[in-house]
């Protein structure tokens, strides 16, 4: 699946990688914290994320930080006589992962989670066997078709997506899925504090 054409997270992201000493690639992060654990880097990315994730109707932004308009693919002298008071209503805008579009995944992991954490014969060290192992692959297929079913191609799910995609990488124990699973559900509490909010205003 090709990455989205908006790039506000990547935007975010590197706005808060930036104000940090280490500066690291949101992957190598992401591989750290799964295999070796949360620190509070992560739990502060998870609430950038989370909230990121909840928030509505913001412009899609370009790499360049540039809105990009839904009349994007006219041509350019189209575009230079278009009147400068234009309405914004053109600029193109990103829907947000809803709190069903989470919890549908959150349940499926949940359900893994059990089996998983509840065998016995692995310790948090050990590699995990083939059959976890593959079931954890297929929370892949599982989000992608979540994600061919967003009505627009500028949905958050898709930022989503990735995260998850990169993360499933790198889980080999059962302690790193534990990891994952901390990380995760650090990014739902943040994305669930934000649609309350959202509601009470």
């Amino acid at each position: 699946m090709e990455k989205p054409k908006f790039k506000n997270w990547e935007l975010e992201y590197k706005r808060w990688n930036d104000q940090k000493v280490e500066k690291h690639s949101e992957e190598k992060r992401i591989e750290t914290w799964i295999t070796k654990g949360i620190d509070l880097n992560a739990i502060e990315w998870a609430e950038m994320f989370g909230k990121y994730l909840s928030k509505e109707k913001d412009d899609a932004l370009d790499i360049n930080g540039q809105t990009i308009n839904r009349n994007q693919n006219q041509n350019r002298n189209q575009n230079q006589n278009r009147n400068q008071n234009q309405n914004q209503d053109e600029n193109q805008k990103l829907s947000h992962l809803s709190s069903s579009q989470l919890r549908k995944f959150f349940g499926t992991l949940k359900s893994l989670q059990n089996q998983i954490l509840m065998d016995s014969n692995i310790d948090d060290n050990g590699n995990l066997p083939e059959e976890h192992k593959k079931q954890i692959l297929m929370l892949k297929p599982q989000l992608a078709y979540a994600v061919a079913r967003a009505k627009s191609s500028y949905a958050k799910i898709y930022n989503f997506y990735f995260v998850i995609n990169e993360s499933i990488k790198y889980i080999q124990t059962k302690k790193h899925f534990k990891n994952f699973i901390s990380l995760l559900e650090a990014i739902v509490a943040y994305h669930k504090v934000e649609e309350e909010n959202k509601e009470k205003k």
